[in-house]
């Protein structure tokens, strides 16, 4: 193969693994719009970020033998294009990772509970944490 013809071949092997991170952006909004996502969801969540990784990877090497080839006026363009690959990878890795690992909702206080009876609980504690912080001392002198 004809030094030529070796930056077409990157390119066009870079293309292809842009469509398959298109492909797997589409199962990922599929999974997005699914609610609650069940264990066989969760799994392939788990092999589509593991499948991003590779692709990403491979991606990179694709970009660096390109690099390697082409002439330096080039460069920019060909920069341009890593940059917005990462951009891409880098919001659908957040995606994915949103989806298995989903931000902890915060238990509200109890509606039962009266503002006067939190301030006991929470002095009851202060004073239990005095106690042994003092027995603690007593004990390290």
């Amino acid at each position: 193969m004809s030094t030529e013809n070796q930056p077409a071949v990157h390119r066009r092997r870079r293309g292809v693994v842009r469509a398959s991170i298109t492909k797997l952006e589409s199962r990922v909004a599929a999974l997005e719009s699914k609610t609650p996502l069940n264990q066989t969801d969760l799994l392939a969540l788990q092999r589509l970020s593991q499948k991003l990784e590779a692709l990403d990877a491979e991606h990179r090497s694709h970009h660096l033998a390109l690099i390697d080839v082409i002439e330096d006026d080039a460069l920019e363009a060909e920069q341009r294009v890593l940059d917005e690959h990462d951009d891409r990878a880098t919001d659908l890795s957040t995606r994915i990772r949103r989806l298995l690992d989903p931000p902890a909702e915060p238990r509200p206080a109890p509606a039962h509970v009266s503002a006067s009876q939190l301030l006991q609980r929470r002095l009851k504690r202060a004073e239990s944490n005095t106690t042994l912080i003092a027995g603690a001392a007593k004990e390290s002198c």
